[in-house]
């Protein structure tokens, strides 16, 4: 066991190991230093390849088998990020972490796209998702 919970009952314990831990913590890339950190991804994105340059950062999401992908990608204070929203659907604006934010869908994939600004940092999600599973991600985003 790498990682465990221990429940604490009168009398005795639980351990929980790893498989029960699954989809409670987002995986992260070895020796990741990114300006965000997703707490919760959904559990059938298990492979995770980061990339940090000098305005952006980016984490790719992949399902085992590569069918699905889920991108969380943001721009520093420093950068002027061109977000391009052809052939995308605005589905509704919501408020995430005090914030608007604005939903899309990708029209020849449907695909969901949510893009929002936090403390000048510019933050896009987007990926073979469902709505409740974008806005979940994004409510468990720490910048």
């Amino acid at each position: 066991i790498n990682n465990f919970f221990l429940e604490l009952h009168d009398g005795y314990a639980i351990l929980h190991g790893d498989e029960e831990l699954a989809g409670v913590k987002a995986p992260l890339p070895e020796n990741w230093t990114g300006p965000i950190t997703p707490e919760w991804v959904p559990e059938r994105f298990t492979n995770v390849t980061g990339s940090e340059m000098q305005f952006s950062s980016g984490l790719a999401y992949t399902t085992n088998d590569g069918s699905e992908t889920l991108l969380i990608t943001v721009w520093n204070a420093e950068s002027s990020p061109s977000i391009d929203l052809e052939d995308m659907t605005l589905c509704r604006e919501l408020t995430i972490q005090g914030v608007t934010a604005s939903l899309y869908t990708k029209t020849d994939t449907n695909q969901m796209y949510l893009d929002f600004v936090i403390d000048d940092t510019v933050i896009r999600i987007c990926g073979d998702i469902t709505e409740q599973e974008i806005i979940k991600i994004s409510e468990n985003i720490r910048v």
